[in-house]
């Protein structure tokens, strides 16, 4: 007879999902690290969960690892001429002044972090605006009277 805690005679137990709650029996192979069942939508979630967990562990990776690749292309060359250029054109803020003028006064690493924090802050003063937009869309309508948001109410076109 196999001994109690022998492979052959330990039972499989269940455990929840972690997404959807309902219990499933881990595959052996990985049954130490499996937390969701087998349905496309549990393991789904669960991959943007660790995705978003790493990301928030991991904030510049992304951003240092483009901006990276941008100054070793520079410095490299241009590349070829079928791949994207090496590094977006610059944001209308900057379209006046040469790129050739700012590498050569701040060099490559200084215009590749140039362009990036216009970026950044035009992003984000767009997103301030667009914020803000309900906000004075609201105190206009609170402002006007009556009569001049309904310019048909004289005129009978009113419901």
């Amino acid at each position: 007879m196999a001994h109690p805690d022998s492979p052959r005679r330990r039972k499989r137990r269940g455990r929840p999902c972690s997404v959807c709650g309902k219990w499933f029996i881990a595959d052996a192979r990985v049954r130490h690290c499996q937390r969701t069942c087998l349905k496309p939508e549990c393991r789904a979630e669960q991959r943007r969960r660790s995705q978003a967990s790493w990301s928030r562990r991991n904030p510049g990776y992304w951003t240092e690892n483009r901006l990276g690749a941008q100054v070793s292309r520079l410095e490299n060359g241009q590349g070829s001429a079928s791949r994207k250029p090496v590094v977006r054109p610059p944001p209308a803020e900057l379209a006046e002044i040469p790129p050739v003028f700012v590498q050569e006064a701040m060099g490559v690493k200084g215009y590749v972090i140039t362009v990036f924090l216009v970026r950044m802050l035009s992003r984000m003063a767009q997103d301030a605006m667009r914020g803000q937009r309900h906000e004075i869309m609201e105190e206009i309508r609170r402002m006007l009277p009556d009569e001049a948001q309904d310019p048909f109410r004289e005129s009978g076109f009113s419901k």
